[in-house]
């Protein structure tokens, strides 16, 4: 794990198409972010790589706020699927990538705990 002052936590994994994925959950100000990586598939769109994700990784329980942009990553092409996952008043995202063997993960809003499960 590899970690700075806004990053929270870095994992990676394999899609069921067979494509690699890099995670990281970051923090800005009173609300956390994540960030997923995956290489971009001959004429595969935004909203298709949204849809692979979502169907593998993030499942929604408020308000989809979400941004796919095409990026280069050391030169190849990739998708950067950027999702806000909570705020210091709602939960949006109830399922996203965890570190290795890590069933669940919780963050703290005052005495109010936003916990988060993994993909099934």
């Amino acid at each position: 794990m590899t970690t700075n002052d806004d990053t929270i936590y870095e994992t990676e994994g394999i899609l069921p198409d067979g494509r690699h994925y890099q995670a990281e959950l970051w923090q800005l100000g009173a609300s956390y972010h994540m960030t997923i990586f995956i290489p971009r598939a001959e004429g595969e769109t935004a909203a298709d790589a949204a849809r692979e994700i979502e169907s593998a990784l993030v499942q929604f329980c408020g308000t989809q706020y979400r941004r796919v942009e095409p990026v280069f990553r050391e030169g190849e092409p990739f998708w950067s699927y950027n999702v806000v996952v909570c705020d210091d008043e709602e939960q949006f995202v109830a399922r996203l990538p965890l570190m290795h063997r890590v069933d669940s993960f919780s963050v703290w809003y005052g005495d109010r705990p936003v916990r988060f499960a993994g993909p099934s």
